[in-house]
């Protein structure tokens, strides 16, 4: 994962109800290689992230120990 998303909606609510004048419903956060669409509806701030990409597989048995 590229960000965490508490300190993205945390940052957000910020910028929109405290920092911007204007107090925008929609921003999007541009991170070095990620875009994050954010919007305000009530009290309430979502985030748009992608899905999110699985690059190894693991089964069960790559985690069992026998123990004797």
């Amino acid at each position: 994962m590229n960000f965490a998303g508490h300190p993205i909606i945390g940052t957000s609510w910020v910028l929109m109800n405290k920092i911007f004048e204007n107090q925008p419903q929609n921003i999007t956060l541009d991170g070095s290689n990620w875009r994050i669409p954010v919007n305000q509806s009530g009290d309430l701030v979502w985030l748009q992230a992608a899905q999110p990409q699985f690059l190894d597989t693991f089964s069960a048995q790559d985690f069992y120990h026998s123990v004797t």
